[in-house]
């Protein structure tokens, strides 16, 4: 059996993306091939999460083992790459959450809306559908935006030079 994510960004609009991937697939099938897709730097963090239908965050699924243990070890995060599609997929219309920019927040909104038979000469994972231009993977912080560093960093310009402390301090010896 095969199941169809429809995939859609709250920052682009008009995107949208069909995923038809094996139900014998792991989380981290589908995370390389929304990567690819999207032509996404591999190299950065991204997880996926389970939610319920009003998107909050029940689970989340991590690219890599974090040794993380929860109280209830059913809220502990798990690896994609060992939670098949058929053990997390229950219900028509499951919702995931695919984070891809994990320090600001920024997320894929996937709900399935199918479980159907494989087609036969199909080689799955596939894209189905495709329109307008994915998000931006990592978001430009403008030069409205400043981080604390740069907020630190102007304060600091306005202390005076060590050379100058240093003549000012030997000269009222």
């Amino acid at each position: 059996m095969v199941f169809k994510f429809r995939a859609l960004s709250g920052d682009v609009e008009n995107f949208a993306r069909d995923y038809e991937i094996s139900e014998e697939n792991t989380l981290f099938d589908l995370h390389q091939l929304i990567q690819s897709d999207l032509n996404f730097d591999s190299s950065q963090m991204a997880s996926f999460f389970a939610v319920d239908h009003e998107w909050n965050k029940l689970r989340e699924f991590t690219l890599f083992d974090l040794g993380e243990e929860a109280d209830d070890m059913d809220d502990a995060p798990v690896p994609m790459d060992v939670m098949t599609l058929k053990e997390l997929v229950k219900e028509k219309n499951q919702r995931l959450l695919y984070t891809f920019d994990i320090y600001s927040d920024r997320s894929l909104f996937l709900e399935v809306l199918e479980h159907k038979k494989v087609e036969v000469g199909v080689k799955y994972p596939i894209v189905t559908y495709s329109e307008g231009e994915p998000p931006l993977q990592i978001e430009n912080v403008s030069e409205e935006d400043s981080s604390i560093y740069d907020d630190v960093m102007e304060d600091f310009d306005d202390f005076e030079s060590y050379e100058d402390y240093n003549e000012r301090s030997d000269d009222e010896f």
